[in-house]
């Protein structure tokens, strides 16, 4: 298929690729109602081709992120880039624990980042990431959406921080809201999917 194995997150530029700003795409793995996803995800990927923009995922099987990705290609989205950890040995720690054997949907992604851990995985994708995206809470998404604060302030690789990253839930898909303790430094802004082409607008250059 054409599709570029990258080793190493240095060589995406931090936030962008081949040109075009990255959003990443945040969701849950599991107990998540798919067909809201799906839904919603049409209307997304069409303002994100519209505005000019890529998306970076970790591509799991069965995940939101991963049904977010399938409907992105559809609508002609790209790059989209994803995360995956593979230590050559095994796909990943991780099957150890699930006993399955490929569970990374390698084949919607244009370009893959290896990152060899899934310890690795959420802060390169984030690190990569110009904005963020969240189709629904979970446990590891609470995790993610605590790591901006930091990947998003370091210079990492002789590239400036990310001053100007926002993280977007969609309230279409989550109706809970953080305490307001924890918003404190985070970022965190509760939009609908129709507010998004304001707030992204059509920008997509460094």
């Amino acid at each position: 298929m054409g599709k570029s194995l990258i080793e190493s997150e240095d060589k995406i530029n931090k936030g962008s690729h081949n040109g075009k700003s990255l959003v990443g795409v945040l969701g849950p793995s599991r107990n998540y109602c798919r067909k809201k996803v799906e839904y919603n995800s049409e209307r997304l990927s069409d303002i994100l081709v519209s505005c000019g923009y890529g998306a970076i995922i970790n591509p799991m099987c069965g995940t939101a992120p991963e049904t977010f990705g399938i409907i992105f290609k559809k609508h002609g989205g790209s790059p989209l880039v994803g995360v995956i950890y593979d230590d050559g040995r095994t796909v990943g720690e991780y099957d150890l624990l699930t006993k399955d054997t490929d569970f990374h949907n390698k084949d919607i992604c244009d370009t893959l980042i290896n990152c060899v851990s899934w310890r690795e995985q959420p802060g390169i994708l984030i690190g990569n990431s110009k904005h963020l995206i969240v189709l629904g809470l979970s446990t590891g998404v609470n995790w993610e959406l605590s790591l901006p604060k930091f990947y998003w302030r370091l210079k990492l690789g002789g590239v400036a921080p990310n001053t100007g990253g926002r993280i977007f839930l969609l309230t279409e898909l989550i109706s809970d809201k953080y305490p307001a303790r924890l918003n404190e430094g985070m970022r965190l802004e509760y939009i609908s999917i129709e507010e998004l082409p304001c707030m992204l607008g059509t920008r997509h250059d460094e």
